[in-house]
């Protein structure tokens, strides 16, 4: 069996997101997407509140998992492990809120409303 590394399950998870080949959906929980495959197999990437610094700006820690069928967690990476999952976070969270459409739809909106 192949031993695939944290930073290669990141990349493709990463590269799936960009090409919108993943299917986040908002959980219950605040800052939580996840996607399912094949009623086996749930991603989820998340954020969570760390500390506030000196001038209460919140800083966030991120990860992400893979559960198997049974709801084991059978990976976990978090921004100390490999950057780009605050990253990632923020691409699952645009998905999944639909961030582009509505930005369009208000921008169509907008510019209908503008006497020119």
């Amino acid at each position: 069996m192949p031993h695939i590394s944290n930073q290669e399950f990141v990349t493709k998870v990463f590269e799936a997101t960009v090409a919108n080949k993943i299917d986040w959906q908002p959980t219950a929980l605040g800052g939580e997407f996840t996607a399912t495959y094949a009623g086996k197999w749930a991603l989820a990437v998340s954020s969570t509140l760390s500390h506030l610094t000196d001038r209460e700006e919140p800083i966030f820690d991120y990860s992400l998992s893979l559960r198997n069928a049974a709801g084991e967690i059978i990976l976990y990476i978090d921004d100390s492990d490999d950057e780009r999952i605050a990253r990632l976070h923020e691409l699952a969270r645009r998905r999944a809120l639909k961030v582009d459409e509505a930005i369009a739809d208000f921008l169509k909106e907008l510019d209908e409303d503008i006497p020119f």
